[in-house]
């Protein structure tokens, strides 16, 4: 894993989006969270309204990203995280740096995001 580790650090942000590394780490994030929403919607506790989005969230995340036939360039995939962040949550709710939302999350005339990537046949 180290040599993979450096290989992102020489990469992300660089050769790469600047958003890639703020969006790679919301994305696991709030993935992560929409498992601990799972769990606890399995132990019949009460979920918040954030609780309900994380697990809206985590639904699209597999959907839209788990399926590891799908090859999509990183540029399509970033757009279609900020989609998926979009359709979820509000700004405010993602912790990222505020430059980055102002110019990604606020994008006008994207289109909806897909139901999934296409998987090549």
């Amino acid at each position: 894993f180290g040599s993979l580790s450096r290989l992102k650090q020489q990469v992300i942000g660089k050769v790469t989006r600047e958003d890639h590394a703020q969006v790679m780490n919301t994305m696991i994030r709030l993935y992560s969270g929409a498992r601990e929403a799972e769990k606890k919607q399995a132990m019949a506790f009460d979920l918040s309204d954030f609780d309900q989005k994380l697990l809206r969230f985590g639904k699209l995340f597999v959907e839209r990203f788990m399926d590891i036939r799908v090859s999509m360039p990183v540029n399509t995939s970033l757009d279609l995280c900020w989609s998926t962040l979009r359709e979820c949550f509000e700004p405010e709710e993602l912790l990222m740096k505020q430059t980055l939302i102002e110019k990604y999350f606020f994008r006008t005339g994207e289109q909806a995001a897909p139901a999934g990537p296409e998987v090549p046949a």
